[in-house]
Protein backbone atom coordinates (compact mmCIF):
# COMPACT_ATOMS: atom_id res chain seq x y z
CA UNK A 1 0.00 0.00 0.00
CA UNK A 2 1.25 3.34 -1.03
CA UNK A 3 2.97 5.31 1.80
CA UNK A 4 0.37 8.17 1.35
CA UNK A 5 -2.74 5.62 1.72
CA UNK A 6 -1.47 4.36 4.75
CA UNK A 7 -1.39 7.78 6.09
CA UNK A 8 -5.18 8.25 5.50
CA UNK A 9 -6.22 4.97 6.90
CA UNK A 10 -4.41 5.90 10.08
CA UNK A 11 -5.62 9.26 10.25
CA UNK A 12 -9.06 8.25 9.33
CA UNK A 13 -9.38 5.73 12.13
CA UNK A 14 -7.35 8.13 15.01
CA UNK A 15 -10.47 10.49 13.96
CA UNK A 16 -12.95 8.01 14.49
CA UNK A 17 -11.48 6.68 17.64
CA UNK A 18 -12.04 10.04 18.98
CA UNK A 19 -14.72 10.41 18.06
CA UNK A 20 -16.36 7.90 19.37
CA UNK A 21 -14.14 8.55 23.04
CA UNK A 22 -16.01 12.00 22.88
CA UNK A 23 -19.23 10.70 22.01
CA UNK A 24 -18.74 8.14 25.32
CA UNK A 25 -17.44 11.10 27.24
CA UNK A 26 -19.89 13.52 26.58
CA UNK A 27 -22.32 10.45 27.24
CA UNK A 28 -21.12 9.98 30.61
CA UNK A 29 -20.98 13.34 31.11
CA UNK A 30 -24.46 14.05 30.23
CA UNK A 31 -25.28 10.66 32.53
CA UNK A 32 -23.40 12.46 35.02
CA UNK A 33 -24.87 15.84 34.95
CA UNK A 34 -28.50 14.45 35.40
CA UNK A 35 -27.65 13.01 38.66
CA UNK A 36 -26.24 16.12 39.64
CA UNK A 37 -29.69 17.82 39.01
CA UNK A 38 -31.58 14.83 40.68
CA UNK A 39 -29.29 14.90 43.16
CA UNK A 40 -29.81 18.83 43.71
CA UNK A 41 -33.43 18.46 42.84
CA UNK A 42 -33.68 15.93 46.61
CA UNK A 43 -31.90 18.16 48.44
CA UNK A 44 -33.89 21.45 47.22
CA UNK A 45 -37.13 19.15 48.43
CA UNK A 46 -36.05 17.76 51.76
CA UNK A 47 -34.77 21.14 52.69
CA UNK A 48 -38.38 22.51 51.40
CA UNK A 49 -40.02 19.54 53.53
CA UNK A 50 -38.10 18.06 56.14
CA UNK A 51 -39.18 14.70 57.12
CA UNK A 52 -42.58 14.09 57.27
CA UNK A 53 -42.21 12.59 60.99
CA UNK A 54 -41.80 16.26 61.39
CA UNK A 55 -44.02 18.75 61.07
CA UNK A 56 -42.67 22.05 60.44
CA UNK A 57 -44.45 23.94 63.66
CA UNK A 58 -43.31 27.34 61.76
CA UNK A 59 -45.67 26.27 59.07
CA UNK A 60 -48.65 25.45 60.96
CA UNK A 61 -48.48 28.21 63.33
CA UNK A 62 -48.19 30.21 59.88
CA UNK A 63 -51.22 28.38 58.94
CA UNK A 64 -53.15 29.70 61.87
CA UNK A 65 -52.35 33.50 62.22
CA UNK A 66 -53.84 33.41 58.27
CA UNK A 67 -56.92 31.23 58.81
CA UNK A 68 -57.66 33.61 61.92
CA UNK A 69 -56.70 36.90 60.38
CA UNK A 70 -59.05 35.64 57.30
CA UNK A 71 -62.24 34.97 59.49
CA UNK A 72 -61.91 38.01 61.26
CA UNK A 73 -61.69 39.74 57.49
CA UNK A 74 -64.73 38.23 57.40
CA UNK A 75 -66.58 39.69 60.60
CA UNK A 76 -65.04 42.62 59.49
CA UNK A 77 -67.21 42.87 56.26
CA UNK A 78 -70.40 41.57 57.73
CA UNK A 79 -70.38 44.57 60.63
CA UNK A 80 -69.46 42.58 63.45
CA UNK A 81 -66.21 43.56 64.33
CA UNK A 82 -64.76 47.00 63.74
CA UNK A 83 -61.00 47.19 62.60
CA UNK A 84 -59.62 48.13 65.41
CA UNK A 85 -61.27 45.65 67.69
CA UNK A 86 -60.48 42.69 64.58
CA UNK A 87 -56.61 44.34 65.67
CA UNK A 88 -56.94 43.58 69.11
CA UNK A 89 -58.97 40.50 69.15
CA UNK A 90 -55.48 38.99 66.68
CA UNK A 91 -52.95 40.42 69.09
CA UNK A 92 -54.70 38.90 71.86
CA UNK A 93 -54.83 35.39 69.95
CA UNK A 94 -50.84 35.49 69.04
CA UNK A 95 -49.39 38.26 71.68
CA UNK A 96 -45.89 37.21 70.38
CA UNK A 97 -46.74 39.15 67.19
CA UNK A 98 -47.27 42.56 69.27
CA UNK A 99 -44.08 44.76 69.18
CA UNK A 100 -44.03 45.83 72.90
CA UNK A 101 -44.21 43.04 75.12
CA UNK A 102 -42.43 44.99 78.15
CA UNK A 103 -44.09 44.33 81.23
CA UNK A 104 -46.54 47.40 82.56
CA UNK A 105 -46.09 48.61 79.08
CA UNK A 106 -47.98 46.56 76.63
CA UNK A 107 -51.24 48.74 76.70
CA UNK A 108 -49.52 52.37 76.42
CA UNK A 109 -47.92 50.32 73.38
CA UNK A 110 -50.71 48.56 71.84
CA UNK A 111 -52.82 51.34 71.89
CA UNK A 112 -50.05 53.98 70.53
CA UNK A 113 -49.63 51.63 67.38
CA UNK A 114 -53.62 52.08 66.42
CA UNK A 115 -53.35 55.67 66.84
CA UNK A 116 -50.18 55.73 64.72
CA UNK A 117 -52.05 52.65 61.85
CA UNK A 118 -55.78 53.73 62.08
CA UNK A 119 -57.91 56.85 62.70
CA UNK A 120 -59.99 57.07 65.25
CA UNK A 121 -63.84 57.62 64.79
CA UNK A 122 -66.39 59.11 66.69
CA UNK A 123 -69.67 58.70 65.77
CA UNK A 124 -73.40 59.49 66.51
CA UNK A 125 -74.19 57.53 69.59
CA UNK A 126 -77.89 57.74 68.27
CA UNK A 127 -76.82 55.40 65.36
CA UNK A 128 -75.31 52.71 68.14
CA UNK A 129 -76.62 49.16 67.11
CA UNK A 130 -76.08 46.02 69.52
CA UNK A 131 -74.23 42.92 68.30
CA UNK A 132 -76.58 41.13 66.87
CA UNK A 133 -79.29 44.22 65.95
CA UNK A 134 -81.54 42.99 68.57
CA UNK A 135 -82.53 45.72 71.16
CA UNK A 136 -81.30 44.50 74.53
CA UNK A 137 -81.65 46.65 78.22
CA UNK A 138 -79.39 46.53 81.11
CA UNK A 139 -79.06 49.17 83.09
CA UNK A 140 -80.71 52.87 84.10
CA UNK A 141 -81.92 53.98 80.61
CA UNK A 142 -81.94 57.72 79.25
CA UNK A 143 -83.73 60.26 81.05
CA UNK A 144 -83.87 57.82 84.66
CA UNK A 145 -81.75 59.05 87.54
CA UNK A 146 -79.30 56.90 88.38
CA UNK A 147 -79.89 55.24 92.27
CA UNK A 148 -77.89 55.45 94.71
CA UNK A 149 -75.27 52.18 95.17
CA UNK A 150 -72.22 51.22 96.77
CA UNK A 151 -69.02 49.15 96.41
CA UNK A 152 -66.04 48.16 97.36
CA UNK A 153 -63.00 50.41 96.29
CA UNK A 154 -60.23 48.16 94.32
CA UNK A 155 -57.53 51.22 94.02
CA UNK A 156 -56.81 54.68 94.61
CA UNK A 157 -57.81 56.36 97.86
CA UNK A 158 -60.87 55.01 98.09
CA UNK A 159 -58.98 50.94 98.01
CA UNK A 160 -60.81 48.78 100.44
CA UNK A 161 -63.82 51.43 101.27
CA UNK A 162 -67.26 50.89 100.64
CA UNK A 163 -68.50 54.18 98.67
CA UNK A 164 -71.37 55.28 96.10
CA UNK A 165 -69.85 56.23 92.84
CA UNK A 166 -72.71 58.17 91.88
CA UNK A 167 -72.27 60.52 95.16
CA UNK A 168 -68.96 60.62 94.68
CA UNK A 169 -69.30 62.46 91.21
CA UNK A 170 -71.01 64.98 92.75
CA UNK A 171 -72.59 66.11 89.52
CA UNK A 172 -69.95 65.52 87.12
CA UNK A 173 -70.34 64.77 84.04
CA UNK A 174 -69.75 60.56 84.44
CA UNK A 175 -69.15 57.34 82.46
CA UNK A 176 -70.43 53.96 84.54
CA UNK A 177 -68.89 50.86 82.87
CA UNK A 178 -70.32 47.52 84.59
CA UNK A 179 -68.17 44.94 83.53
CA UNK A 180 -67.61 40.93 84.25
CA UNK A 181 -64.07 40.36 85.37
CA UNK A 182 -62.90 38.83 82.11
CA UNK A 183 -59.51 40.41 80.61
CA UNK A 184 -61.34 41.56 77.43
CA UNK A 185 -62.65 44.71 79.23
CA UNK A 186 -60.12 44.96 81.44
CA UNK A 187 -58.07 45.33 77.84
CA UNK A 188 -61.05 47.77 76.84
CA UNK A 189 -60.92 49.60 79.97
CA UNK A 190 -57.17 50.73 79.32
CA UNK A 191 -58.25 52.61 75.81
CA UNK A 192 -60.95 53.99 77.46
CA UNK A 193 -59.20 55.70 79.90
CA UNK A 194 -56.12 57.23 78.09
CA UNK A 195 -59.14 58.62 75.34
CA UNK A 196 -60.95 60.39 78.50
CA UNK A 197 -57.84 61.62 80.10
CA UNK A 198 -57.00 63.41 76.66
CA UNK A 199 -61.08 64.78 76.15
CA UNK A 200 -60.65 65.93 79.79
CA UNK A 201 -57.18 67.99 79.10
CA UNK A 202 -58.35 69.12 75.66
CA UNK A 203 -61.51 70.58 77.12
CA UNK A 204 -60.97 71.52 80.51
CA UNK A 205 -64.22 69.64 81.83
CA UNK A 206 -64.23 67.33 84.59
CA UNK A 207 -65.21 63.68 83.58
CA UNK A 208 -65.50 61.23 86.10
CA UNK A 209 -64.56 57.30 84.74
CA UNK A 210 -65.77 54.44 87.24
CA UNK A 211 -65.67 50.71 86.57
CA UNK A 212 -67.76 48.77 88.30
CA UNK A 213 -66.67 44.93 88.31
CA UNK A 214 -69.28 42.25 88.83
CA UNK A 215 -68.58 38.92 90.15
CA UNK A 216 -69.37 36.26 92.66
CA UNK A 217 -66.34 36.01 93.58
CA UNK A 218 -64.93 39.04 95.93
CA UNK A 219 -61.60 37.62 96.16
CA UNK A 220 -60.61 37.07 92.32
CA UNK A 221 -62.36 41.14 91.87
CA UNK A 222 -59.77 41.67 94.71
CA UNK A 223 -57.02 40.15 93.02
CA UNK A 224 -58.02 42.55 89.37
CA UNK A 225 -58.10 45.58 91.53
CA UNK A 226 -54.64 45.12 92.82
CA UNK A 227 -52.94 43.74 89.53
CA UNK A 228 -54.41 46.66 87.51
CA UNK A 229 -55.91 49.29 89.82
CA UNK A 230 -52.32 51.29 89.77
CA UNK A 231 -51.81 51.47 86.79
CA UNK A 232 -55.70 52.69 85.97
CA UNK A 233 -55.96 55.57 88.59
CA UNK A 234 -57.73 57.62 86.59
CA UNK A 235 -60.55 55.03 86.79
CA UNK A 236 -62.78 54.79 90.52
CA UNK A 237 -62.39 51.11 90.03
CA UNK A 238 -64.99 48.83 92.76
CA UNK A 239 -66.39 45.81 93.12
CA UNK A 240 -70.38 44.99 93.39
CA UNK A 241 -71.19 43.78 96.75
CA UNK A 242 -74.51 42.32 95.04
CA UNK A 243 -72.27 39.70 93.12
CA UNK A 244 -72.57 39.14 89.34
CA UNK A 245 -76.12 40.49 89.07
CA UNK A 246 -75.20 43.89 90.39
CA UNK A 247 -77.22 46.51 92.64
CA UNK A 248 -80.70 45.64 92.08
CA UNK A 249 -81.86 49.33 91.66
CA UNK A 250 -80.16 49.29 88.88
CA UNK A 251 -81.69 46.36 86.93
CA UNK A 252 -78.66 45.16 85.39
CA UNK A 253 -78.45 42.22 82.84
CA UNK A 254 -76.82 39.36 84.15
CA UNK A 255 -75.92 37.70 80.51
CA UNK A 256 -74.70 41.38 79.47
CA UNK A 257 -70.51 41.31 80.09
CA UNK A 258 -70.31 44.90 80.11
CA UNK A 259 -72.80 47.93 80.02
CA UNK A 260 -72.15 51.72 79.52
CA UNK A 261 -73.81 54.44 80.99
CA UNK A 262 -73.12 58.22 80.55
CA UNK A 263 -74.59 60.72 82.55
CA UNK A 264 -74.71 64.36 83.86
CA UNK A 265 -76.07 65.32 87.37
CA UNK A 266 -76.97 61.65 88.35
CA UNK A 267 -79.07 61.25 85.18
CA UNK A 268 -78.42 59.17 82.65
CA UNK A 269 -77.98 60.50 78.72
CA UNK A 270 -76.71 57.35 77.02
CA UNK A 271 -77.03 53.92 77.59
CA UNK A 272 -74.76 50.93 75.55
CA UNK A 273 -75.52 47.71 75.60
CA UNK A 274 -72.07 45.08 75.01
CA UNK A 275 -72.97 41.59 74.66
CA UNK A 276 -69.29 40.97 74.97
CA UNK A 277 -66.76 43.62 76.48
CA UNK A 278 -65.21 46.44 74.43
CA UNK A 279 -61.93 45.43 73.55
CA UNK A 280 -61.49 49.02 72.02
CA UNK A 281 -63.06 52.18 73.07
CA UNK A 282 -66.53 52.32 70.81
CA UNK A 283 -66.82 55.40 68.44
CA UNK A 284 -70.63 55.57 69.48
CA UNK A 285 -69.40 55.71 73.37
CA UNK A 286 -67.02 58.32 72.09
CA UNK A 287 -69.81 60.13 70.32
CA UNK A 288 -71.84 60.55 73.21
CA UNK A 289 -69.28 61.72 75.57
CA UNK A 290 -68.70 64.61 73.08
CA UNK A 291 -72.29 65.62 73.46
CA UNK A 292 -72.23 65.38 77.41
CA UNK A 293 -69.16 68.11 77.33
CA UNK A 294 -70.82 70.18 74.56
CA UNK A 295 -68.34 69.53 72.22
CA UNK A 296 -68.96 68.62 68.16
CA UNK A 297 -67.87 65.22 67.30
CA UNK A 298 -65.44 66.14 64.74
CA UNK A 299 -64.18 67.98 67.01
CA UNK A 300 -63.00 65.43 69.97
CA UNK A 301 -61.81 63.00 67.02
CA UNK A 302 -59.18 65.49 65.81
CA UNK A 303 -57.84 65.96 69.58
CA UNK A 304 -57.26 61.51 69.72
CA UNK A 305 -56.12 61.38 65.86
CA UNK A 306 -53.13 63.88 67.51
CA UNK A 307 -49.77 62.82 67.53
CA UNK A 308 -48.94 61.95 71.47
CA UNK A 309 -45.36 61.54 72.85
CA UNK A 310 -43.69 58.72 72.75
CA UNK A 311 -41.48 58.70 75.97
CA UNK A 312 -42.33 56.26 78.89
CA UNK A 313 -44.60 58.38 81.76
CA UNK A 314 -42.50 58.80 84.56
CA UNK A 315 -43.11 59.65 88.44
CA UNK A 316 -43.76 63.27 89.39
CA UNK A 317 -43.20 64.55 85.99
CA UNK A 318 -39.45 63.52 85.92
CA UNK A 319 -37.79 63.51 82.79
CA UNK A 320 -36.30 59.52 82.12
CA UNK A 321 -32.75 59.42 83.38
CA UNK A 322 -29.74 59.14 80.66
CA UNK A 323 -27.55 55.79 80.73
CA UNK A 324 -24.19 56.88 81.51
CA UNK A 325 -21.37 56.49 78.82
CA UNK A 326 -19.21 53.72 78.98
CA UNK A 327 -16.32 56.74 79.78
CA UNK A 328 -18.68 57.46 82.78
CA UNK A 329 -18.78 54.30 84.09
CA UNK A 330 -15.39 53.45 84.14
CA UNK A 331 -14.34 56.64 85.80
CA UNK A 332 -16.85 55.76 88.58
CA UNK A 333 -15.73 51.83 88.64
CA UNK A 334 -12.50 51.53 87.72
CA UNK A 335 -10.41 51.26 91.20
CA UNK A 336 -6.79 51.17 90.40
CA UNK A 337 -6.72 53.58 87.50
CA UNK A 338 -5.80 51.65 84.11
CA UNK A 339 -8.70 52.33 82.43
CA UNK A 340 -9.91 48.28 82.31
CA UNK A 341 -13.05 47.54 84.82
CA UNK A 342 -12.28 44.31 86.05
CA UNK A 343 -14.81 41.32 86.64
CA UNK A 344 -14.96 42.49 90.28
CA UNK A 345 -15.11 46.12 89.18
CA UNK A 346 -17.65 45.14 86.30
CA UNK A 347 -19.82 43.19 88.67
CA UNK A 348 -20.47 46.06 90.50
CA UNK A 349 -20.85 48.03 88.17
CA UNK A 350 -23.46 45.94 86.80
CA UNK A 351 -25.15 45.42 89.65
CA UNK A 352 -25.41 49.69 90.52
CA UNK A 353 -26.79 50.29 87.26
CA UNK A 354 -29.88 47.32 87.86
CA UNK A 355 -30.71 49.34 90.99
CA UNK A 356 -30.96 52.54 88.89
Amino acid sequence: MPRIALVFVLSGLLCSTAFSQDSERKKQGEERGEVRSQQKRSTKRSRETPGRARPDTRSSDADRRIAFRKRLGELVEKGKLTREEAGQLYLTAFPERSADRTPGRGDRGTQQRYRNGRKVEVKDPAQFKTAGGKQVFSGPQPGEKIPPFQVTGLNGKQVDKVFDPISLAGGKTQVLIFMDENGVGIRGLFGTAKFLSQIVEKSNKEIQLSAVLLGDDPARLSQFGKRFGGRLSGVQMGASKDGRDGPGALGLNRTISMTVVVARDGKVTHNFVFPQSMLYPDPHVLGAIAGVIGQKRETVAKWLNEPQADAAPTRRGQSPKKRPSRQEIIKRFDKNGDGKLSEEEGRAARKALRRK
